[in-house]
């Protein structure tokens, strides 16, 4: 029953927070069930209501990012919470007072918010320096990309995003309070990030552990659904793991669901946190991957390297996951870029004769989306290579005829082949602020798509 794990009078105060930039049915419902099962409080609750507005919260460090209570139905059932909206109600921002130059603020403040959830009930402000209150859990649904950045509408403010992950790890940035964070996203879990996660994840008070998704995560209503399985496991006394992995195997796909652990955190429950009897995470913690390969053991997450080097470059600057969302390394009409691939270990030359395949790939393999590089780029020139041909070649993606890779042949040995290209036109894409990807074989099979650092963003 949900009332035996439910919070004491006696036992410390536990709190959640949801920060949605989609539409925001999932994130109300979470936190209606999550208060309703367990009695936690929502960390906005500390922030006094708006005299003008009982449904509004007012965050006076950050006084116009949408702090609203929301009610909301979904399958016969009504829902009410308060959710931080920093990209406007339901990540479509339709107030006018709510400039572009307000989104851009309030989503560069969740960069580091999101580490450090607080509210400071004495000042009615949010903080991300822990004064006042921490959120012990967070719930974040947004659109996101397999190298963790997490983002609403690209089109509302191309190039701005909820958070980056890659940017928080490599700044040194570690989560410090919340205890788990649930992520009601698509592949911000994937492999390529979990060299990223590591870091975040073990700061001086680790975060415990994440639960997400490998591949698609469903939008609003469906993120209902397993989100009412999830906690009604917990409810009857599952572990987080295994309410996740019952979740959404029950509701989405039994391959879709991951969950990245410490390993004293792999048996954490519902009525052990509320009793503040959860293991202590040990200095030099393993932390655990869980999935469908290995849903009881789990296997010990290590940074994955990439086999060899490939990369786009813009005016001399190689692009990065750490400095692709900088503006101005993102293409658009009339730029010139680079793409670059490098031989694998140990090898430090290529031989003459070998094949390189340059796939370019939206936002991942299996989008669904027509990319044509013959009008998107033109091949202005290369080197260690002759011209390229053209063909289509992703598989996963093959439902039209138009060519998305350059295939170069080797000449004499060099230590790196580039092609040059100009940008032309990218009007076919679905949406811009998002990344171009690089599929990559370079004699060396089966094909690579460099996530992390084979990406660039266009606009």
């Amino acid at each position: 029953m949900a009332g035996s794990v439910k919070l004491k009078a006696d036992q410390v105060v536990r709190r959640y927070v949801g920060i949605d930039v989609t539409n925001a049915l999932d994130t109300v419902a979470f936190g209606h069930m999550w208060n309703a099962f367990f009695g936690w409080k929502n960390l906005v609750w500390d922030l006094n209501k708006d005299p003008a507005n009982d449904q509004v919260r007012v965050d006076s460090a950050h006084p116009k990012m949408p702090i609203k209570r929301l009610v909301r139905s979904h399958s016969g059932t009504t829902y009410a919470d308060t959710c931080i909206m920093p990209e406007g109600v339901d990540g479509s921002n339709t107030d006018p007072a709510y400039t572009n130059a307000d989104v851009k603020a309030s989503d560069q403040f969740m960069h580091t918010f999101i580490m450090r959830p607080s509210a400071d009930s004495s000042s009615s402000a949010l903080n991300d320096a822990g004064t006042g209150s921490v959120a012990d859990l967070i719930y974040l649904s947004s659109h996101g990309l397999h190298d963790g950045v997490m983002f609403g509408t690209p089109g509302l403010l191309a190039g701005e995003w909820l958070f980056e992950l890659s940017v928080a790890a490599n700044g040194g940035g570690t989560f410090a309070g919340p205890g788990w964070v649930v992520l009601s996203n698509c592949g911000t879990l994937d492999d390529p990030t979990h060299e990223d996660w590591l870091k975040v994840m073990s700061g001086p008070t680790p975060l415990r552990g994440v639960v997400g998704f490998r591949e698609t995560c469903p939008l609003e209503g469906g993120s209902v659904d397993f989100s009412a399985v999830f906690i009604n496991q917990l409810a009857t006394g599952a572990t987080m793991l295994n309410a996740w992995k019952t979740a959404v195997s029950t509701k989405v796909s039994s391959t879709a669901w991951i969950v990245l652990c410490h390993e004293e955190a792999k048996d954490d429950t519902i009525a052990d946190w509320n009793a503040s009897k959860l293991k202590a995470i040990a200095s030099g913690s393993k932390v655990l991957r869980f999935d469908s390969t290995t849903p009881a053991t789990g296997t010990q997450v290590t940074a994955t390297p990439d086999p060899y080097e490939a990369f786009w470059s813009k005016g001399g600057t190689r692009i990065t996951a750490i400095n692709i969302f900088d503006p101005a390394n993102a293409i658009a009409k009339g730029d010139t870029a680079t793409i670059t691939v490098k031989p694998q270990a140990p090898a430090t030359t290529f031989t003459a004769g070998a094949t390189i395949a340059i796939t370019v790939v939206y936002i991942r393999v299996d989008y669904p989306q027509i990319v044509d590089i013959s009008k998107m780029f033109k091949v202005t020139g290369q080197t260690g290579a002759n011209a390229p041909t053209t063909s289509r070649t992703n598989a996963k993606n093959a439902n039209t005829t138009e060519p998305d890779t350059w295939t170069l042949t080797v000449t004499g040995t060099p230590s790196e082949v580039t092609l040059t290209v100009e940008c032309l036109d990218f009007s076919m894409l679905k949406e811009l602020g998002v990344p171009l990807r690089l599929q990559v074989n370079n004699g060396s099979p089966p094909p690579y798509v460099f996530v992390r650092n084979g990406s660039i963003v266009v606009r």
